[in-house]
């Protein structure tokens, strides 16, 4: 029976008479279309990797052509500007509560040390090498701006890779010491990075930021890599499009002669200037018209936003953000498809805050002439799209104690208590200045504070 299974799925050549356990796991392979390969997809499958790791020249292939088409695609350039805008947005906030009444004057100062050493222009620059190059490299410096960011392309050893032999048990990473890629590791950990061949720095002095999407993976690929041919697509169809509309464009008029005797048909491709606001009489058997512009045509809008669209994914960006406009999204769509958006953007953000972030604000409390400390750190949340709603839904939580006002003025990247304190401040101005903010004021008239 088992025999008769396996031929009629084709793989009786490949069974064993008589060998029970290798008809039926040959049979449970059948079951997977993805694991067939036939005249229709052997072509495409062909060129597919045949192992997880890419080699550091296919990297510098999709790198170089990351950094080719974000420098001349539009769409692209933007989408990348947004995400980090979006990522780092003004900055992080370090919440220096702990230090009690000087908590304002240390707030303060530590944004105009973060502003002089240019802290947010760094981590927008980190981020979009991040996304195009798959990983970015830091290095910190004793001096300001306290932090260097190395191109992708330096990090690499003299030294021959060398592969661990002694392997940990159960999954655990490789024993021993090994350089790989510009990176020496000790049991699995970086311990060492490479600049340029020879110059070995600490990795505590390293922030080394890309995502890992495989086991063993130890250098970053692009995050611009699924989408890059889609991306160039896009471009060449729209220049396609607009060169055909452009062409037919510039042709104002075609005369054309029927049925008149050779002697008496116009010169082909003969291009005759006309003056503008004329108006002329043609001869008998001659007609004027106008080439029709084919494209683009109705549905060219939407298939480019389509192949958009599926190439924003691999941020994962909405593709309203992606366009730069809403115009087609109404609020639940533009609500929805941002949810897994904002929750990439809080992800990405947690190694710029263990990394030079942390580094960051460590350097200014030794300025202060402070001890290190582990200070909270907030970030700018993205906008609301509908504010009351939202907050009537916070509300909700807080009444139902299933959320704290510390945790949801966090989430929008406040300090509550810090909130708290500016408004009994400002309440106790009002009061002293004799003002009312619910009726406007004691006498009923208006007032200004």
């Amino acid at each position: 029976m088992i025999d008769k299974i396996a031929a009629f799925f084709g793989i009786g050549k490949r069974v064993v008479s008589g060998n029970r356990l290798e008809a039926i796991n040959a049979i449970k392979a059948a079951r997977y279309d993805a694991s067939m390969v036939n005249a229709t997809n052997e072509r495409h499958w062909s060129i597919g990797p045949q192992t997880s790791d890419p080699t550091p020249e296919g990297r510098k292939v999709i790198r170089n052509r990351a950094r080719y088409e974000s420098a001349n695609n539009a769409v692209l350039y933007g989408m990348i500007e947004t995400y980090a805008r979006d990522l780092v947005g003004s900055g992080p906030h370090v919440n220096f509560r702990q230090y009690g009444a000087d908590q304002k004057r240390m707030t303060i100062e530590y944004a105009k040390w973060a502003n002089a050493v240019a802290l947010v222009p760094l981590l927008k620059t980190v981020t979009k090498v991040y996304l195009v190059d798959g990983e970015a490299f830091l290095v910190a410096t004793d001096v300001a701006p306290y932090f260097r960011l190395i191109e992708t392309e330096r990090i690499w050893s003299n030294e021959t890779n060398q592969i661990p032999l002694s392997l940990g048990r159960f999954g655990a990473p490789p024993i021993g010491t090994y350089v790989m890629e510009g990176i020496r590791y000790d049991s699995g950990i970086p311990i060492e990075y490479c600049v340029d061949g020879d110059n070995w720095i600490p990795a505590e002095s390293m922030t080394h930021w890309y995502r890992q999407d495989f086991a063993n993976q130890r250098r970053g690929v692009s995050r611009l890599a699924p989408s890059l041919e889609m991306f160039a697509k896009v471009r060449r169809i729209d220049s396609a499009v607009t060169t055909a509309y452009e062409t037919s464009a510039k042709i104002a008029l075609v005369l054309e002669s029927k049925q008149l005797a050779p002697s008496e048909l116009a010169t082909p491709w003969e291009v005759v200037n006309l003056t503008e606001g004329s108006v002329t009489t043609l001869p008998d058997g001659y007609g004027l018209s106008q080439v029709k512009a084919e494209h683009p045509t109705t549905n060219h809008r939407e298939t480019a936003a389509y192949f958009i669209g599926s190439a924003a994914r691999c941020f994962p960006m909405p593709l309203n953000k992606a366009l730069g406009t809403s115009q087609d999204s109404n609020f639940a769509s533009g609500s929805l498809d941002n949810i897994d958006y904002e929750r990439a953007i809080d992800d990405d953000r947690i190694p710029l805050t263990l990394g030079p972030v942390a580094r960051t604000r460590s350097i200014f409390l030794e300025s202060q002439g402070l001890p290190d400390e582990d200070l909270p750190v907030g970030w700018d949340a993205i906008p609301m799209l509908n504010p009351q709603s939202q907050f009537a839904a916070i509300q909700t939580k807080l009444d139902m104690r299933l959320t704290s006002r510390t945790l949801e003025a966090a989430k929008l990247g406040y300090d509550w208590l810090q909130i708290e304190q500016e408004l009994q401040l400002e309440d106790e101005l009002i009061s002293s200045n004799g003002t009312n903010t619910t009726t406007g004021g004691n006498d009923g008239n208006a007032a200004s504070v």
